[in-house]
C-alpha cells in the first residue's frame, strides 16, 4: 500500500539574502532560517529551471499600414489568449470601406473591430497607420490589403559605433587608486561599470617596464606575479564603481598606492555596455534586441537579445552577451522585446493561495508589491517505511523569493548558481558527493 503525503507548498521570502544562507549537505540545499520549517527529507529536485530573475512586462505592438480605397475590404488575423475563456484563438478581424474610402474611416472599422476581441488588444490610430498593442504572446499579422510590421519604436545607439556597444570599462582616472589591497584586491572605475558579482573581466597592466600587478591564485595559475589575469571573477561590488577580485591578490611592487602609474584595461567578457543616443528610459527586467553590430561580434553573432541586467547610467545598459574584444563598426538598432512579467506581482498577491504563505525566511519582512524577487523552487522529498510495510512518499514543495535590490543578492545568486549547477530541473542531484558539505 502507498499513501501520498503532499502539505502545502511553503513560500519564504528573502529580503536581505546573503551567499552564507546556502549551503548542501548530502545532496539537500540547507537554507538559513529555514532548519525549523522544514523537515529532514533525503531527496530534492528542482521545480524550476533553475533561478528564474524576474522581468518587467513588455506589451506586443505592431503597425497596421494600408492604402485607403472605396469598397475595399481590409483584414487581419490576430492571435492571443482568450481572457474569458484562457485559451489562444485566431480572430480574423475584416472591415470593407464604404464609397467614400477615407483613411479615417477605415482606421476607425479596424480600430473598433480590433477592440472588440477578447485578448486584452488596444488598437488606436485615425489614419495609417493603426497601431495595435496588448499583452506578450499577442500576434498580429496582415491578411488583405494591409502591411503588419513591428510597431516597436526602436531606441536611437550613441552616434559613434565604438561607443555604442563596447566590452571596456574606463579605470579610475586617478590611477594611484584604479587597483588597491593586497589580499583583497579592489578595482576602482572612473565610472559606474554596472557590473554584479559573478560577472567575469580581463585586467591587463601597461605603460611600464615591470608591470606585476596581480598574483592569480586559481588551480592551475601560475601564481606567480604577472601584468594580465585573465577570467577572473568578480567576487563583490562595494559601490558603483568599484569591484573586487576572486582568486586574484596584488602583486606587489610598482603597481600599487601612491606608486601605481600604470594604465589598466579593463574588458569584460560576459557582458556587454551599450549606449544610447540619449535617455533611454529602461530598467533592469526589460527585454531588448540589439542587431547591425559589425566587426565585433556578440554571442559569435551580429545580433542578440538579453534582459536588462543593470543600468548604469541614464543613457546605459548592462547586457548578457560574450564579446570578441573587437570594436564594433556598425550601426546597430535596439529595440524592446515583448514579454509577460515575472517576478514582479508578489506583493499584490499576498493573502491568497500559495501566497497566503509567504513569510520572512530572514527576518526582513513580508514581499513588497513592485519589487523584483528571484524565484527557486525545490521539493523536497522522503520515503518512508513503517514498521508494518506501509510505504509513505511524503515530499514538501518550497518556494523561495530572493530581493533583486538587496545588497547580497549577487553573492548569493552566484552562491545558488554554483550549487545549481549539480541539478537539472524536476531530476535529483546526480552526484550528492559533488559538492562538500
Amino acid at each position: 500500500m502507498s499513501l501520498l503525503s503532499n502539505p502545502r507548498p511553503l513560500a519564504f521570502v528573502m529580503n536581505a539574502p546573503v551567499a552564507a544562507n546556502f549551503s548542501v549537505a548530502n545532496g539537500i540545499i540547507n537554507i538559513a532560517g529555514l532548519t525549523d520549517a522544514l523537515p529532514k527529507f533525503s531527496s530534492l529536485r528542482l521545480l524550476t529551471d533553475g533561478l528564474e530573475e524576474s522581468q518587467v512586462a513588455q506589451p506586443s505592438v505592431f503597425s497596421v499600414a494600408f492604402t485607403p480605397n472605396n469598397a475595399t475590404t481590409y483584414s487581419l488575423n490576430v492571435t492571443g489568449v482568450n481572457t474569458l475563456t484562457g485559451l489562444v484563438e485566431v480572430r480574423n478581424v475584416s472591415y470593407t470601406s464604404d464609397a467614400s474610402g477615407t483613411a479615417g474611416e477605415i482606421a476607425t472599422g479596424l480600430v473598433n473591430l480590433v477592440n472588440a476581441l477578447p485578448f486584452g488588444a488596444t488598437a488606436t490610430g485615425a489614419g495609417s497607420p493603426v497601431t495595435v498593442s496588448g499583452p506578450a504572446g499577442l500576434v498580429v499579422v496582415n491578411a488583405i490589403n494591409t502591411t503588419v510590421t513591428n510597431g516597436a519604436t526602436p531606441i536611437a545607439p550613441n552616434g559613434t559605433p565604438s561607443v555604442a556597444i563596447t566590452q571596456s570599462i574606463a579605470q579610475s582616472g586617478t590611477p594611484s587608486v584604479a587597483i588597491a589591497g593586497t589580499t583583497t584586491v579592489t578595482i576602482t572605475t572612473a565610472a559606474a561599470h554596472g557590473l554584479l558579482p559573478g560577472d567575469v573581466v580581463n585586467l591587463v597592466l601597461s605603460g611600464g617596464s615591470t608591470n606585476t600587478g596581480f598574483i592569480d591564485l586559481r588551480p592551475g595559475a601560475n601564481q606567480t606575479a604577472a601584468a594580465t589575469v585573465n577570467n577572473v571573477i568578480i567576487a563583490s561590488v562595494p559601490t558603483a564603481t568599484t569591484f573586487t577580485l576572486q582568486g586574484v591578490q596584488a602583486g606587489g611592487g610598482s603597481y600599487n598606492g601612491s606608486n601605481n602609474d600604470r594604465t589598466l584595461a579593463i574588458t569584460t567578457v560576459n557582458v556587454v555596455t551599450v549606449t544610447t543616443l540619449a535617455a533611454h528610459g529602461l530598467v533592469v527586467g526589460n527585454a531588448v534586441s540589439v542587431s547591425g553590430i559589425a566587426t565585433m561580434t556578440v554571442n559569435g553573432g551580429a545580433s542578440f537579445t538579453s534582459l536588462v541586467r543593470s543600468v548604469p547610467a541614464t543613457d546605459k545598459l548592462v547586457l548578457l552577451g560574450a564579446g570578441n574584444g573587437s570594436t564594433n563598426s556598425g550601426t546597430i538598432v535596439i529595440t524592446q522585446v515583448s514579454q509577460p512579467a515575472k517576478g514582479y506581482n508578489y506583493g499584490t498577491k499576498v493573502g491568497s493561495g500559495v501566497n497566503s504563505e509567504w513569510r520572512a525566511a530572514d527576518g526582513s519582512g513580508a514581499v513588497t508589491a513592485g519589487q523584483g524577487y528571484t524565484l527557486l523552487g525545490l521539493d523536497y522529498a522522503n520515503d518512508v517505511v513503517d514498521n508494518i510495510s506501509i510505504r509513505q512518499a511524503q515530499s514538501q514543495q518550497v518556494y523561495i523569493l530572493l530581493n533583486e535590490s538587496a545588497t547580497g543578492y549577487g553573492a548569493s545568486v552566484k552562491a545558488l548558481q554554483e550549487i545549481l549547477n549539480n541539478w537539472s530541473p524536476n531530476t535529483t542531484l546526480a552526484n550528492p558527493a559533488s559538492i562538500a558539505p
